[in-house]
């Protein structure tokens, strides 16, 4: 159980990362130079200083150069690891832009099924995938009560595939023989892809069906992409500045920097240190509104944030696992 609660801790992580495209560095080499030499610089200033007041300038001067050495190497070092982390994100954002595209193109259920059976074959915990076919035919019809059979680590699974475009009706349709062929089948688990979206009676069948068996749901665009990407479709690593496919506009790029996920603790932690002032020394008058109000902004930047990137549940496919 603890081993699962960390397991989906490190999604939750790493989800974003296929969600918004990383932000890019627009300096170019000389300037991200020169911006590393005067931090470098400021910094032995402000140790050559420091040290000055408790030894003599002649000893002060060689180790506040030393360090201000040894400090330029590892900010060096940091800055070449955040560049190739920077080129995963992308790579990985870039991944969950050409599946989005993919997606966006099947349009019938039996399309839909032939592309969760590609995803399902390509990750190894699923075998003895097979496609159910109805009559037989030449021309490829998906029967309506279970669109896949497969293995999930051992575990029998029936996949159910609802059309991009399906009404409520057909939904409900869908369900009801896909409900009632696990329960003449005695199937255990189940996994329902779909991309569209489920409708509020669909929802409240799936609910009912939750009670009785080990259900994962697919019930959005993003979660089939998350599932694609889990089946290895990530592409070659590109230069950003190459592609400019999937760009969002200026404002929505703006709006996502200011209400980034890791920037709502910055904002919590700007919160705190300022309250903690106010309580220690606290200010009056018109200072000390200042300060408030300057909290409370920080409070609400921090809401915004954990709002703003909210996500639903997470893809946990183990859910089909019987419970240890």
């Amino acid at each position: 159980m603890l081993r699962r609660r960390l397991s989906r801790l490190k999604r939750r992580r790493q989800r974003l990362a296929y969600h918004f495209r990383p932000r890019e560095d627009a300096r170019n080499k000389t300037a991200r130079t020169l911006d590393l030499l005067v931090l470098v610089a400021i910094c032995w200033l402000g140790t050559l200083v420091l040290l000055a007041q408790y030894w003599e300038i002649d000893l002060a001067l060689p180790v506040s150069l030393i360090l201000a050495a040894a400090g330029g190497a590892a900010a060096s070092r940091f800055r070449e690891k955040q560049k190739q982390l920077r080129r995963q994100r992308y790579c990985f954002w870039l991944a969950g832009q050409r599946c989005r595209e993919e997606i966006k193109k099947l349009q019938t259920r039996e399309e839909l099924t032939v592309f969760v059976s590609l995803l399902l074959a390509g990750l190894p915990q699923f075998t003895e995938l097979q496609v159910n076919q109805k009559g037989g035919k030449k021309t490829l019809s998906i029967d309506e009560a279970i669109a896949l059979r497969a293995k999930y680590k051992g575990v029998p699974v029936a996949v159910q595939c609802f059309p991009p475009a399906a009404g409520e009706r057909e939904e409900v349709q869908l369900l009801r023989s896909f409900w009632q062929a696990l329960e003449e089948q005695s199937l255990p688990a189940a996994l329902i892809v779909a991309p569209g979206g489920l409708c509020p009676a669909a929802r409240r069948m799936i609910a009912g069906l939750r009670k009785k068996y080990r259900v994962v749901v697919l019930n959005n665009e993003e979660k089939l992409v998350e599932l694609a990407l889990q089946a290895g479709r990530q592409p070659e690593a590109e230069d950003p500045r190459e592609s400019t496919a999937g760009q969002k506009k200026y404002g929505y790029a703006a709006i996502e920097a200011i209400f980034e996920q890791k920037k709502g603790l910055h904002y919590l932690l700007a919160a705190g240190s300022l309250w903690l002032i106010y309580l220690i020394s606290p200010p009056g008058g018109l200072t000390g509104g200042f300060y408030l109000g300057l909290i409370a902004i920080n409070v609400a930047l921090a809401l915004a944030c954990f709002l703003f990137n909210w996500r639903d549940e997470d893809l946990d496919l183990e859910d089909l696992e019987p419970e240890t």
